[in-house]
């Protein structure tokens, strides 16, 4: 159901706003700020913009043959698609290239801090926020107007405690130091993880252990990129999100099982391998993009799925179903512990890797402070980043007034009991859902009827940040 934003009488003065991380986020929030006419300063700790794509800082986190797990149509900003050249799904130095070409298309350049770590970040009695930085040996306090945190989530690694991991006679690992299959050569390996690292780290790894398990959630279902020749993400279109939910479920089961066949991999053979498939459910089930590789790896026998992890002897693995293997090697893809070290615990509570946050954005009882990218996206981030920074800069420009506290509070209960909001993952919106209900609330959103031209992609293809600019004047366009 679309919402309304009261929309406010008159456009407040100049502002400035900290922007926090310069990643796939900060950098859609610095060019929204200043297509609102506000002046950002965008704080960012590696010594260039990028985020996890950038090259240094936090992409030390990240393995070399990293790919986007959502295609290039759909992974890009509004107003500067990927290179034609580039694969559909595009490789860590590609998307690095991409992001650090945006900075140049949008004029970002004077805006970036690099190399420059936020301390702290506290309000005052006047509705502006201190903002505590450090660069090298300078450490410094500036007062700003407005603060959107773009730090997204994937800072610190998580690492299961696992009953029994002090009498492991092997080695406890997290992805985030994964360089390569190359050091497991040989070894029986237990993965851990069903996200977007944990399955290409499994298939990689079985290419040079000895033996591979990968554990996961039984509510896991593994998404090929490609379906009907197409990258999956083709299918996520307004037209099939108009579809009653048990219609979208049933055609969708079908579409996967068609493209785990043309794979050569048949059902009988991944329920073999330890795939327990689920009931389909769009709401509730984990789907995880794949290459086809993995699923015949599992048919193959090279990796071999379990339960989650329920503890540890000296030389195996202990799962849920009581079964046991025998290892030397855990590695874990258990993702990262949301933490703003930045922000005091009395501020905002993180519980279970959320926040409660209206439209997932704004804080209820702390005015000009905002999220941006802290979702977990069903599909493709930066058009969701880039909706959510439009509403965020309208917001601090004072172009539109938010909701009562109360308000807003009343509809994070609301959302919260929606099945919707059943995901194992935090924070999980789906795409187009979700920057659509935003686009409505903007006014922004891209009726078909209104856009002949455009009609047949706005209907049946993927999602795209420029579907959003349809409703501006051009001289919105950056």
């Amino acid at each position: 159901m679309a919402h309304s934003i009261p929309a406010a009488p008159q456009a407040m003065p100049h502002r400035r706003v900290a922007v926090i991380g310069a990643g796939i986020s900060g950098l859609a929030a610095a060019r929204c700020l200043l297509e609102e006419g506000l002046d950002p300063v965008v704080f960012e700790q590696a010594p260039q913009a990028g985020g996890l794509w950038g090259d240094g800082g936090a992409a030390s986190l990240l393995y070399p043959s990293l790919r986007a797990n959502t295609s290039k149509y759909s992974f890009a900003y509004s107003g500067l698609p990927f290179p034609d050249a580039a694969p559909d799904f595009p490789s860590w130095s590609q998307v690095n290239a991409y992001l650090q070409q945006y900075v140049d298309h949008a004029g970002l350049l004077p805006y970036l801090r690099c190399n420059t770590t936020v301390e702290a970040i506290e309000p005052d009695a006047d509705g502006q926020w201190s903002v505590r930085a450090c660069a090298g040996e300078t450490t410094q306090t500036e007062v700003f107007d407005g603060v959107v945190v773009c730090a997204g989530r994937n800072h610190t690694p998580f690492l299961p405690e696992f009953p029994g991991a002090d009498r492991f006679g092997g080695s406890i690992s997290h992805s985030s130091g994964y360089r390569g299959p190359e050091a497991f050569a040989g070894r029986k390996v237990v993965v851990v993880g069903v996200g977007s690292s944990g399955v290409d780290v499994a298939t990689e790894v079985s290419r040079a252990a000895r033996r591979v398990y990968l554990s996961m959630s039984p509510r896991t279902w593994f998404v090929p990129r490609y379906i009907l020749r197409r990258p999956y993400d083709f299918l996520l279109t307004r037209l099939a999100a108009q579809l009653p939910i048990g219609l979208q479920n049933r055609v969708f089961r079908s579409l996967v099982l068609g493209a785990y066949r043309r794979a050569g991999v048949t059902v009988k053979r991944l329920r073999a391998g330890g795939v327990t498939l689920p009931r389909f459910d769009l709401y509730r089930a984990r789907f995880t993009p794949c290459n086809p590789e993995l699923l015949q790896q599992i048919a193959a026998g090279a990796i071999l799925g379990k339960p989650p992890v329920a503890g540890l002897g000296p030389h195996t693995v202990v799962f849920a179903d009581g079964s046991r293997v025998a290892a030397d090697t855990l590695l874990c893809c258990t993702g990262y512990q949301l933490e703003y070290p930045f922000l005091a615990p009395s501020l905002l509570e993180i519980k279970q890797g959320r926040i409660d946050l209206y439209q997932h954005i704004f804080p209820p009882h702390l005015p000009n402070l905002a999220f941006v990218g802290l979702v977990s996206v069903a599909g493709s981030h930066p058009p969701v980043a880039e909706m959510q920074a439009r509403w965020v800069a309208q917001v601090l420009a004072g172009v539109r007034a938010l909701p009562s506290p109360g308000d807003m509070e009343a509809d994070i209960q609301r959302q919260r009991a929606h099945p919707r909001s059943q995901n194992p993952i935090p924070m999980w919106v789906q795409i187009p859902n979700y920057p659509d209900t935003l686009a409505h609330m903007l006014g922004v959103y891209p009726y078909p009827w209104r856009h002949a031209r455009h009609a047949a992609k706005l209907l049946l293809g993927p999602l795209s940040a420029d579907d959003y600019r349809l409703e501006q004047p051009k001289t919105r366009w950056r």
